[in-house]
Parts: C-alpha cells; structure tokens; sequence
C-alpha cells in the first residue's frame, strides 16, 4: 500500500502517457470531407480482419518495447536511490502481456481496415521508422519550450498584473478537440 501512495502520481503519469499517441500518429489528421451517414459505413464484420491488422501495427510500432523505455524514463526522473525500486514496483503491479492485449483491441475496434492498413504502410516504411525514432526528441524539445512558456505565464500571474489581452487564442486544434 505504502507504494501505491508513494509512486501513485508517477504510475499515474505514466498510464496517462502511454495511453496517448505518439506526436507522429497526430502529425496530419484531415478532416472528412462530409459526415458519413449509417448508409455509409459498411455493415460487415470485419473485426477479426481489424484484430489481425492491429497485431500486426503493434509489431511492427514495437508497442511493448515502447511501454518500457516510458517506465525507464519515468524513472529515471527519480531520485537515483529510488528507480530501481519504482521499476519492481511496475514490473510487479502491471500486467504487460494484458496491456498489450487491450492495446491491440482498443485499436482494432477504434480504427477503420484502412486507416490501420494505412498506419501499416507509414510506420512500416522507412521514412516511419526515422519519423517515429525522432518522436522522443521532439518531444524533449518541444517539451522545454512549452514548459518556459507556461513557467513565464505563471511567473507574470504571480507578479505581474494579470489583464490585457493574451498573446494569442489557443484554437481548437491546439487543444486537441
């Protein structure tokens, strides 16, 4: 129990950050060019076709391995004496072979045959493998720049007086909605 609480918001952020998608999944989404209607979408059931194409992103985006190198960085922003307690605490409390498992079905029933066999052909080409490689360290550096932002923002909310108008409006595509 005493672990929970003691790495509770760490396996929190962790869960969080692996249930999101890489930045590369979200470099390019078009928006439909009209709504599908019921009549549109194909009444097959084609989910055993979706299962076996998610197995198969998820070999091939090494979906595994990318939840233990998250538990590694995690923990690696531990205090040194405590990382290699918190990577017993996650190797003994997850279930990976279960987590992937819901992964691979998560998958399969929120993508369409196309969009997977799409995301096959991307992350299964060359110039996916390098773009995904790259996904950390943009996000390292993408990370520190959004942080001395909001770091500014906070600072000039605590000291400044706050008013005006912002520097720019957040949009509904930085939001993520």
């Amino acid at each position: 129990m005493a672990g929970f609480f003691r790495y509770g918001i760490l396996t929190l952020f962790l869960c969080t950050s692996l249930s999101s998608p890489s930045w590369a999944d979200k470099v390019f989404v078009p928006e439909p060019q009209s709504p599908l209607q019921d009549s549109d979408v194909p009444q097959v059931d084609d989910a055993q076709e979706r299962l076996q194409l998610s197995r198969e992103l998820h070999d091939i985006k090494r979906v595994k391995e990318s939840v233990l190198q998250n538990i590694d960085n995690v923990a690696r922003s531990l205090p040194r004496h405590e990382q290699e307690d918190f990577k017993k605490y996650i190797e003994l409390n997850v279930n990976f072979d279960d987590l992937e498992e819901k992964s691979i079905a998560i998958a399969a029933k929120t993508y369409t045959i196309a969009e997977l066999k799409a995301m096959i052909a991307y992350f299964g080409s060359n110039e996916g493998r390098s773009a995904e490689a790259k996904g950390r360290e943009y996000g390292e550096k993408f990370g520190i720049e959004m942080e001395r932002e909001i770091n500014k923002a906070i600072a000039a909310a605590k000291f400044d007086e706050v008013g005006g108008q912002p520097h720019s409006e957040p949009s509904m595509d930085m939001l993520g909605k």
